[in-house]
C-alpha cells in the first residue's frame, strides 16, 4: 500500500495477474477502482515504467514500486516484471486537454512475442484447483509433449505470494528451452487468507500435496517427465520440497534447497537451521 495526497494505493492480484487499485481519500463511500495504467479520476495518474501492446498485458507477474516517492505526487510510478522481463523500459505520458495518451519505446517487445506466460490449474488430492504460473519460449518450440527439462519453484509459506519475477539465471534457463513452473500451494497468499490457513498448522500436508499436483499435472501434460524435473524451494520453501522427495521420490529428478527450513524441532527450540 503507498498512501499520497490525493490517493490511496493497493497492489494485490486477480487471478495471479497483478492489479493496482486506487482510492480517492475524499470519496465518501471508499470505493476502490481498480485501474490498468489508466487515469484515475482525471487528477492521479498511474502509469507502467514498462509497457507492452495490450495484448500481452497478461504478460506481466509482478509489480516493483519505485521508492521515495514524494506524498505530494500526482502519479504513481512502478515497474513490472516476468521471468522473460526485467525491470527496464520506458513510458512517456502526454497531457493533452483533459486526458492523457501513454506512448512506448521498448526494445523487448519482439522478445515478448516468442515468450508464454500460462496460468493454469492443478487438482490436488482433495479436489482443491492449485494455481500455477507456467513460463516457456515459443521460438524453441512448443513444450508440450517435447518433454523439456522443467524446474518447479514452491514457496507456499506464512501467507507470502510467490514471486513470479526476473532473475538472470531463470532467464538463461528459458533461453535454452527449459520450463519454469511456479506452483502457488496452499500455505500462500495468493488466494487471500483462506488459502493461506488452508495449508497451515495440521493442515502443512496441503502444502505438500498442492506441489505434487502440480508437478504430475505438468507431467501429465507433456511438458516434462519425472527425469528431467528438478525442484527449488527458499528457506521455508524448502520444506515442502524435501517432503515431496521423501514421500514421492519418483516424482522428480533433482532437488535444490537453498538456506532451507527442514529441521523445525530445532527451529522452535531456538536453534536456527537445525544446528
Amino acid at each position: 500500500m503507498e498512501l499520497f495526497e490525493e490517493a490511496v494505493v493497493l497492489y494485490g492480484t486477480k487471478g495471479l495477474v497483478p492489479v493496482v487499485m486506487v482510492m480517492d481519500p475524499q470519496d465518501k463511500n471508499k470505493k476502490l477502482v481498480l485501474v490498468n495504467f489508466i487515469i484515475f479520476n482525471n487528477k492521479f495518474i498511474v502509469r507502467s515504467l514498462l509497457f507492452f501492446p495490450q495484448q500481452c498485458d497478461d504478460q506481466f507477474s509482478q509489480f516493483h514500486k519505485l521508492h521515495e516517492q514524494e506524498y505530494s505526487s500526482k502519479q504513481l510510478k512502478f515497474y513490472c516484471s516476468s521471468p522473460f522481463l526485467p525491470m527496464s523500459g520506458r513510458c512517456v505520458v502526454k497531457q493533452t486537454g483533459d486526458t492523457f495518451r501513454s506512448s512506448s519505446v521498448d526494445v523487448r517487445r519482439s522478445a515478448s512475442r516468442s515468450t508464454c506466460l500460462d496460468r493454469v490449474f492443478a487438482v490436488s488430492k482433495d479436489g482443491v484447483h492449485v494455481p500455477m504460473t507456467v513460463a516457456y519460449r515459443l521460438d524453441t518450440g512448443n513444450p508440450i509433449g517435447r518433454n523439456s527439462p522443467l524446474l518447479v519453484t514452491v514457496y507456499g509459506c506464512y501467507g507470502e505470494l510467490l514471486p513470479v519475477s526476473y532473475q538472470a539465471e531463470a532467464a538463461c534457463l528459458l533461453n535454452r528451452g527449459w520450463v519454469l513452473a511456479y506452483c502457488h500451494a496452499r500455505g500462500g497468499g495468493e488466494l487471500g487468507r483462506k488459502w493461506y490457513y488452508a495449508g497451515q498448522g495440521t493442515a502443512k500436508h496441503k502444502t505438500i500435496e498442492d506441489l505434487y499436483a502440480c508437478v504430475t499435472w505438468l507431467h501429465q501434460k507433456g511438458f516434462s517427465r519425472p527425469s528431467l524435473t528438478a525442484l527449488y524451494g527458499q528457506s521455508a520453501g524448502g520444506m515442502p520440497v524435501a517432503m515431496l522427495c521423501n514421500k514421492w521420490p519418483e516424482a522428480v529428478q533433482a532437488a535444490i534447497l537453498k538456506v532451507p527450513l527442514v529441521n523445525l524441532l530445532s527451529s522452535i527450540r531456538g536453534r536456527p537451521g537445525g544446528e
